[in-house]
């Protein structure tokens, strides 16, 4: 006996007779909606032999309704189950790779030429018919994002004619000024060279870069993170019941984080320690974030998709270099969280990784 025989039919059913605790009873429709096609989703992914967006996505529906249900768990869903789809859309689809190569590079180099008009107190959102406040933005909404899609677009430049291009990246990474895709820069250069023999060369380039950043750019500020990050390690540990909203009591576990959407909520309410003054409405640390939000279930999805990675990337450069902007990125900024479009490359990335090596395996 097949279980989607058995347990399809229950959801469906339960979707019309439980009511989740929501404030409005037409939104607990949407919510049972929601709820239902976000497991049905995660287990025809599954079948499909989709292990991890499967699981991933399950995962995501539990974090959404426990510890507590709340509007921001079910934007936070609905956020996660449009990614999902579209990792696996750009799969099926087996669309060709040079093309979403292209795709992003174009991405980046608009990117940057936006940067260098605003540099030069031009603002290119008029063509659009709306004005931005002409900072050093680009595509994005601040420094922090601008630097991530400079980096992020920056492995698709490593190809033949593409490749007299990557100076434009460089200039771009630059004017963001911000450190997060300037380390990026930093290892993406300095990983392509290691990947090439060039030991020397790579430590050197990657030094470089950061001492002139400090010199010539700013000094980095990490201090902010580090004391967001350890007031949020201890306070998932910590199991004691307490509200973070009139009304709203999280009860969790070991095992499970506060659920989908509530790191902001958790921020605004004072639960982290005050760095100038400043209360961190992101993580700016995308692996932590979910964690944080989802529990140990993340980690244990995330270490099996690392493996899974590595045996996808290691035979090719772009990729190796696509993982480490991702992986930096992730690390310094709320990548997947702050801006939707980066978490789309990043999403693009993935997913054409999935699809070349789906097709080696095809061939073999």
């Amino acid at each position: 006996m097949k279980l989607k025989n058995y347990i399809v039919p229950i959801i469906i059913f339960l979707a019309f007779v439980y009511r989740p605790p929501v404030n409005s009873f037409r939104l607990s429709y949407e919510v049972s909606l929601l709820y239902s096609c976000s497991l049905i989703f995660g287990m025809f992914l599954i079948y499909k032999k989709y292990t991890w967006p499967g699981w991933f996505l399950i995962l995501a529906s539990y974090a959404s309704y426990l510890p507590v249900c709340s509007l921001l768990s079910m934007q936070s869903l609905r956020v996660i189950v449009c990614g999902v789809a579209l990792y696996y859309a750009i799969v099926e689809l087996n669309i060709k790779k040079e093309n979403l190569f292209n795709g992003i590079a174009a991405v980046g180099l608009v990117h940057v030429l936006f940067l260098l008009l605003q540099y030069n107190n031009i603002d290119p959102y008029q063509i659009y018919g709306i004005k931005s406040n002409l900072a050093l933005t680009g595509l994005t909404a601040n420094p922090n994002e601008a630097s991530a899609l400079t980096a992020l677009t920056l492995p698709c430049f490593f190809r033949r004619y593409w490749a007299y291009a990557i100076p434009l990246l460089v200039i771009g990474v630059l004017l963001s000024r911000s450190y997060g895709g300037i380390l990026a820069l930093a290892a993406i250069l300095c990983v392509y060279c290691l990947y090439h023999g060039h030991k020397f060369t790579g430590l050197m380039t990657f030094g470089l870069i950061l001492i002139g950043a400090y010199i010539f750019i700013d000094k980095p500020e990490f201090s902010a993170r580090y004391t967001t990050w350890k007031a949020a390690i201890l306070l998932y540990f910590n199991t004691e019941p307490f509200e973070i909203a009139p009304k709203i009591i999280i009860k969790k576990t070991f095992l499970t984080g506060f659920g989908l959407g509530h790191w902001k909520t958790i921020s605004h309410n004072n639960f982290f320690d005050v760095v100038n003054d400043v209360y961190f409405h992101r993580a700016h640390n995308t692996f932590l974030h979910t964690w944080f939000e989802m529990g140990m279930g993340f980690l244990v999805i995330l270490a099996f998709y690392a493996k899974r990675l590595y045996k996808q990337i290691k035979d090719n450069i772009i990729f190796i270099l696509a993982v480490c902007a991702i992986f930096v990125t992730c690390n310094t900024n709320s990548t997947l969280r702050m801006n939707a479009l980066n978490g789309l490359i990043i999403i693009v990335w993935i997913a054409i990784i999935e699809c070349s090596w789906r097709e080696q395996r095809i061939k073999i």
